[in-house]
């Protein structure tokens, strides 16, 4: 596996997230300077909440099965609740520059190699926001105005955390795909034996370098062909359907075989 920061800086690139891509994000959230002062305001306010918030989250994880897996001993339940403590505390600090970015994209890939799935994590955001509210309407002395435009900045810094969250599942997730895939094709081309891959109507898929050059053909030349417009072999195509009807493999049977005119 690639080192975290390795990880983040290929999401970034395949993301295209540079500093015009992310200037242009906030836009479209409508996140602008009154929103970054609001929510300083709204840190100085809430500075004293984060370690209870962060008690709080991980209590919550540990009450579920498929979270509580992920938090192997004490060690490092104490060490991610420091590290959510000060997540959360710079969620509200005011600095929304490169750094910001980065570091929410690093969370994004260490979630993802853990194994915490989307739904987790945003439900665990659901469990800090609904605590956060009742506190932040406390400290804003029940100022319904105040409360409004200030949740709204909240909301929409939030909203832009997970974005770049399950922007770096997705793309981790296609990346391990696309490093499996040419695993499979380094193995699938290097097989001695001659191997077809067919679609659920016997035309071909791909062809590895045994079988092209054992009857000569080329890719191109048998790549989304008919079996048998590709094969000729007494019995073969009658096989073939029997594993497409039954989905049971069948070995050790012999065919004479050769390509078709």
């Amino acid at each position: 596996m690639k080192p975290l920061e390795e990880t983040v800086e290929a999401v970034m690139r395949a993301l295209g997230l540079d500093d015009a891509a992310v200037v242009r994000r906030k836009a479209f959230l409508e996140f602008t300077d009154d929103d970054v002062a609001r929510l300083r305001a709204l840190h100085e306010a809430m500075q004293t909440l984060a370690p209870d918030f962060a008690n709080a989250f991980y209590d919550h994880l540990l009450a579920f099965e498929e979270t509580r897996a992920l938090l192997p001993d004490a060690q490092t339940l104490e060490r991610l609740k420091r590290t959510q403590a000060v997540y959360f505390d710079s969620l509200t600090a005011g600095d929304y520059g490169p750094e910001y970015i980065l570091h929410r994209l690093r969370v994004g890939v260490a979630h993802q190699r853990v194994g915490l799935a989307p739904e987790w994590y945003l439900g665990a955001y659901s469990k800090y926001l609904a605590g956060l509210l009742p506190e932040l309407w406390q400290r804003l002395g029940k100022d319904p105005e105040a409360f409004v435009v200030t949740v709204q900045s909240l909301i929409k810094i939030v909203l832009l955390d997970m974005g770049l969250a399950i922007d770096t599942y997705i793309q981790a997730d296609r990346q391990t795909i696309l490093t499996l895939k040419e695993y499979a094709d380094i193995v699938f081309a290097s097989i001695p034996d001659g191997l077809l891959v067919l679609s659920s109507d016997l035309a071909v898929l791909s062809a590895n370098r045994a079988f092209l050059e054992r009857f000569g053909f080329t890719e191109e030349a048998v790549r989304g062909r008919y079996l048998m417009e590709v094969l000729a072999a007494d019995g073969l195509r009658g096989r073939a359907l029997e594993v497409l009807a039954t989905g049971a493999a069948q070995h050790d049977v012999l065919f004479s075989m050769g390509p078709a005119d």
